[in-house]
């Protein structure tokens, strides 16, 4: 049997613990103060405006249980939310404490109070005397929520300097937006609606005057207004409607002021009630409702940036772990310090693993393999062409900053990717040494070793590197100079790469044997790059030259030594002395690691020659024995047979007084015959006949 507290109505979406959570809400007093949301009446009026651009009409549903049929006082409580969600963009939950008139008041249909005066929270008040009307107690809630939306997004005006506020009157944003109301909210299995102005039906009257009463009660300046049943302070619809279409049209619009008196835009979609659908392709933010957005929020987590709050599904986050893990604490990441296109790339990383502009897969240039032949060369200039390795660079920057790992090993994939470029060879140099506000060193070190390589970088068959280039082409050289005077580090990587350009000059030479000896380094390319780094085969190539530091002929005529080692070498003068300079003391390395080197053989040496002074006199003291040594073959012999040595002795039989040796050995027997030494090469054949 069904309880008379028990609920079954069907009309909210929510379950009926949650809506029984929400009225209970409703019905609390004391509650924290919620803060204002603090944006202009006219932001206010346009942001409810346009979220009825969407408004879909629903079935309205009157209560079908015991409870709300046999108490009408209870039905406010149970459509509120409702309302709020389908009209006032659902921003007055938590926010209004909504109670009945303590007395009958036959001249108005409630009031609207701001807080403070008689909660904590906007408090709206509705008369008894509509209780019994379902239709007009439906109106005059719809009429005083739209006062408490007001003084939830802009706060009660309380001085005339506060032009911004609610004044708590039925103004121009107050009846432009409940004009536009009665315009859309036709819900279905409902009657038509009473006047929302006048909240009254054509067949009902009451006795009192219909003239809006003065006094400090209905003072807006008290923050406490009633609104009667046929105020005079209606707008007209004309005046409204050209109010509607003005904010129809009106984009991003002026509001607040800086220090110098200048008005700042303010944004239309405040993040606090929209989300911003991101379309990555057509770079464009679509708003949407929080209310009206069609995942639940369980399902999705937000990307802030700028004024957008962009969601994006959970589901997307699969196997995404370092930015999943963003988000165990909180569903919010904010993304900061990048433009749209950078941002549209890791959001469309996001969703699909890459972002735009796409590597071509043709034969282009540009194309990628899944063998990385980067940094590219530097080829014409293409003003159009896509600022491919700009924004990779810029994606690799947030990633590092936002702890996106996947997302900046994606981005280091596609710089090494590319063979050759027509971007703006400085702007990218720009980027990569600019203030990245990276904080990882590691990080900051993967770019400036990128950015070497791509200096050091040469074309096939040919000597000239993208440095070399930048230096000398008028379209880059003075730009490239100006980078070098502005920024100290990229100054210093460039003469890392010019100091290393011509030891691998040198090396290679070398190599060739076109010098005075050859380089460890030379016959392997990995060690020469080693070398490079380390300065391991720089001893090999400056002991080459050593004409050029320590020869008494470099003393006496310096000019003709410089001229014999670059020849050597293959490098200028100029390279030598920059090779010098780098590794000053490199000769005298080599020198102690050479002599080390040698005395390390000759004692190695000496002791070969201790070893076969040994081995010898064991020799002789075997040899000028003639005790017995084999106890295999017999004990008297003073070898060993011939499976123990090249020369043994054998015992000798006669055959017609001719000796032969024996074809095998024979135990000892001291009646034998007398063992003989005989070589090993004596012929082992037979005598005839045997």
């Amino acid at each position: 049997m069904q309880s008379a507290n028990d609920c079954t109505c069907k009309n909210s979406p929510a379950d009926a613990g949650q809506r029984e959570a929400l009225m209970k809400d409703l019905r609390a007093k004391k509650q924290p103060e919620q803060k204002e949301i603090g944006i202009s009446e006219t932001l206010a009026t346009k942001l409810a405006l346009d979220s009825l651009d969407d408004y879909k009409a629903t079935t309205f549903q009157w209560p079908t249980c015991r409870r709300h049929l046999s108490d009408i006082q209870e039905f406010p409580f149970l459509i509120f939310n409702d309302l709020d969600r389908d009209l006032f963009r659902g921003v007055l939950r938590s926010n209004v404490y909504m109670r009945w008139s303590e007395s009958h008041s036959r001249d108005n249909h409630g009031a609207t109070s701001a807080p403070g005066v008689k909660d904590t929270r906007v408090t709206i008040t509705l008369s008894r005397d509509i209780a019994h009307n379902p239709l007009m107690l439906i109106a005059a809630l719809i009429h005083h929520m739209t006062h408490a939306y007001f003084l939830v997004c802009c706060g009660l005006r309380k001085e005339k300097k506060d032009v911004d506020k609610h004044t708590l009157s039925h103004g121009l944003g107050y009846s432009t937006l409940l004009r536009r109301i009665m315009e859309v909210f036709k819900p279905k299995g409902l009657r038509k609606l009473p006047n929302l102005f006048t909240c009254m039906l054509n067949t009902y009257r009451f006795y009192h005057s219909a003239q809006m009463k003065t006094g400090s009660s209905n003072n807006p300046r008290t923050g406490h207004i009633c609104c009667f049943f046929e105020p005079d302070d209606i707008l007209s619809p004309e005046v409204c409607r050209v109010h509607l279409k003005s904010l129809q049209e009106m984009g991003p619009f002026e509001q607040k002021k800086d220090k110098d008196g200048k008005s700042q835009p303010v944004d239309p979609y405040p993040k606090s009630h929209y989300l911003h659908n991101a379309n990555a392709d057509k770079s464009s933010f679509t708003p949407v409702l929080r209310t009206q957005h069609s995942l639940p929020k369980a399902d999705f987590v937000e990307l802030h940036y700028s004024k957008y709050a962009v969601p994006v599904p959970l589901s997307k986050l699969k196997n995404l772990p370092s930015l999943l893990a963003k988000f165990s604490k909180a569903s919010v990441l904010q993304v900061a310090g990048c433009k749209d296109p950078t941002f549209f790339a890791l959001y469309s990383y996001i969703l699909k693993r890459d972002y735009a502009p796409e590597l071509p897969v043709t034969s282009s240039p540009y194309a990628s393999s899944s063998k990385p032949n980067g940094p590219p060369i530097i080829s014409s200039y293409l003003p159009d062409s896509p600022a491919y390795l700009v924004i990779d660079i810029r994606v690799f920057i947030l990633a590092s900053k936002t702890g996106f790992d996947e997302l900046k090993t994606k981005a280091l994939e596609r710089m090494y990717s590319m063979s050759v470029t027509q971007n703006d060879p400085i702007a990218i140099l720009e980027e990569i040494y600019g203030n990245t506000g990276i904080k990882d060193e590691e990080d900051k070190n993967k770019l400036r070793v990128w950015a070497r390589e791509f200096l050091s970088k040469t074309r096939e068959n040919s000597d000239i590197t993208n440095l070399l280039l930048l230096q000398q082409h008028e379209q880059w050289k003075s730009r490239f100079e100006a980078l070098r005077k502005k920024n100290g580090v990229f100054s210093a990587d460039c003469d890392t790469v010019v100091e290393n350009l011509v030891l691998k000059k040198a090396l290679a030479s070398i190599g060739d044997g076109k010098g005075n000896g050859k380089s460890k380094g030379a016959k392997d390319d990995k060690k020469q790059k080693d070398g490079a780094e380390k300065g391991g085969a720089v001893s090999d190539l400056l002991a080459s030259l050593q004409g050029l530091y320590k020869s008494d002929a470099a003393a006496s005529d310096p000019k003709s030594a410089t001229a014999a080692a670059a020849s050597a070498s293959g490098l200028s003068a100029v390279e030598l002395l920059m090779l010098k300079q780098r590794y000053p003391s490199v000769l005298e390395i080599y020198e102690k690691e050479k002599e080390a080197e040698k005395k390390s053989k000759e004692k190695g040496k000496d002791k070969d020659k201790d070893k076969d002074k040994d081995k010898d006199k064991c020799k002789d003291k075997d040899d000028s024995s003639n005790k017995p040594t084999c106890q295999h073959c017999h004990p008297h012999s003073a070898t060993t047979c011939s499976n123990h040595d090249s020369y043994y002795r054998v015992p000798l039989q006669y055959y017609d007084n001719i000796p032969y040796p024996t074809t095998s050995h024979i135990p000892f027997n001291p009646s034998a015959a007398s063992y003989y030494s005989y070589p090993y090469t004596v012929s082992r054949e037979y005598p005839p006949g045997l």
